[in-house]
């Protein structure tokens, strides 16, 4: 996203995707590199995804009606309530189960940022949004050696040739 993307169009852009997902059973990986976070507030929602319960305000009422009409067959035949809250609870379920959100988010980045460093940088926004990394799988990436990268360039290039 560029500098104008705002958060209530990311919000929006993301909840298409979690459609696509829950709705039309497509398989996403969601991928957000730290060059994209124009707002810390764009986390929010990837946040109310990831982290147990029914992601709290992330959905009007009547978004959640009109998801609960649409999946509403086939969360009955799931052994589903009857009931809105119930399918939206399986829409949900459905969008965990199928959704793949790609955090790459790099201290040095979040931590130069001026609005970042106000906040506390990624210490303090993983302490705001706690499922960021609890619910999520860390990878933790190490400065490389030049030999390293110079062995794994000269192997992929050995490839192409």
């Amino acid at each position: 996203p560029d500098r104008e993307f705002t958060t209530a169009a990311f919000t929006s852009s993301f909840k298409q995707v979690m459609n696509r997902v829950g709705i039309q059973d497509e398989k996403v990986a969601f991928l957000f590199p730290d060059t994209s976070l124009v707002d810390e507030r764009f986390l929010i929602p990837l946040h109310a995804v990831m982290s147990p319960g029914d992601a709290c305000g992330l959905m009007d009422h009547q978004e959640k009606l009109e998801i609960a009409a649409v999946l509403h067959d086939v969360a009955l035949a799931e052994g589903c309530a009857d009931q809105p809250e119930a399918i939206f609870r399986f829409f949900l379920e459905k969008v965990r189960a199928s959704l793949r959100i790609v955090l790459s988010l790099s201290p040095l980045v979040l931590n130069a940022r001026p609005e970042a460093r106000a906040l506390g940088g990624l210490r303090s926004l993983t302490a705001r949004l706690p499922g960021l990394v609890h619910c999520s799988g860390v990878n933790v990436m190490e400065r490389w050696s030049e030999a390293s990268i110079k062995a794994i360039a000269t192997r992929e290039v050995r490839k192409v040739e």
